[in-house]
């Protein structure tokens, strides 16, 4: 087994600011931090209701 810890308060502080930006984003329709908060790759796919975004 690994010693992986639950709820280390490093790693929740830092995942809690990065779902709050992206939360903003999308409320306020930021497209450039709703973009950036995506892996930049042809392998990355971002599923929606009538589409779906490649990269």
């Amino acid at each position: 087994m690994s010693n992986l810890a639950v709820n280390n308060p490093v790693v929740v502080t830092e995942i809690t600011a990065l779902f709050e930006a992206y939360e903003r984003a999308l409320i306020d329709k930021d497209i450039d931090i709703l973009d950036s908060t995506f892996w930049n790759s042809p392998h990355t796919i971002r599923y929606a209701m009538h589409e779906n975004g490649y990269g």
